[in-house]
């Protein structure tokens, strides 16, 4: 990671994001960085009688992740028999609650990652350098400014999750797609919270569509993105897909190949 912006520069921005944002209520936050929104919920609904609430987080389905909409409509609700649900309500935290077969009477969205959530509930976070990763962490919209912030917190031996999710995220932005994987791969070694195989695979998905690298969709495979990868193999015209599957079996006989990759430039 590069110090894009000048000291003065990333300092007056710095402080600018962070007086928008409630620090201490962020990092004790135990909101979920991953999940179902739940809105709408219809009084005298399954969901009304459980006591879940507006603005509630479904977490997982029978004790399956679920990260996003696309999963609930791949395994759907059973129509047959009882399941449990882990939900997160505010002001109550996580439950786990049986669910009857027929219609939950809620609406259902995407939660948008929030990398301070997933940095604020690490259970042994570093205070060195907090505010630049924190700066990081809130910097959605301003590459140069997330790229700054990482690069202030590179020097640490051992970067806070997530670091390298947030650098794939800049690489991914500037058009990096080597660097991406590399970041990507990385992450997936060091980041281990609930929502990382689901938003660093997001990241190295692209990145394999951009580049056609075969490591990356071993990666995708290795981490239960085999729908991902299977797109992908569709994607690629016939001989491409020769050599790629070709320098797929390699790696699979040689994990070491995929940990030899050179360092990013950014």
């Amino acid at each position: 990671m590069r110090h894009v912006l000048a000291d003065g520069a990333f300092i007056a921005a710095a402080q600018a994001l962070l007086a928008t944002c409630d620090r201490a209520k962020l990092l004790k936050s135990d909101e979920p960085d991953c999940g179902l929104l739940l809105t709408a919920i219809v009084p005298g609904s399954q969901a009304a009688r459980l006591g879940i609430l507006d603005g509630s987080i479904l977490l997982a389905l029978d004790g399956q992740l679920v990260p996003g909409h696309t999963q609930i409509e791949t395994w759907g609700l059973r129509r047959d028999a009882p399941q449990t649900i882990s939900v997160w309500s505010p002001g109550i935290g996580e439950r786990t609650l049986t669910i009857m077969p027929g219609k939950m009477g809620v609406s259902m969205s995407n939660v948008t990652w929030k990398p301070v959530l997933t940095y604020a509930q690490q259970a042994q976070r570093s205070t060195v350098d907090e505010e630049a990763m924190l700066v990081a962490c809130l910097a959605d919209q301003n590459a140069d400014l997330r790229e700054t912030a990482l690069a202030h917190v590179h020097d640490l031996d051992h970067p806070p999750s997530p670091w390298n999710s947030l650098a794939c995220w800049v690489a991914t932005a500037r058009g990096h797609d080597e660097d991406a994987i590399t970041y990507g791969f990385r992450a997936l070694a060091a980041e281990h919270d609930r929502s990382a195989p689901y938003r660093i695979g997001d990241c190295i998905e692209r990145a394999a569509e951009a580049c056609d690298h075969p490591e990356a969709v071993l990666a995708l495979i290795e981490y239960h993105h085999a729908h991902t990868a299977t797109r992908l193999f569709r994607v690629w015209d016939e001989p491409k897909l020769q050599g790629r599957v070709a320098a797929l079996h390699q790696l699979a006989l040689d994990p070491a190949a995929a940990a030899d990759r050179p360092a990013p430039r950014l």
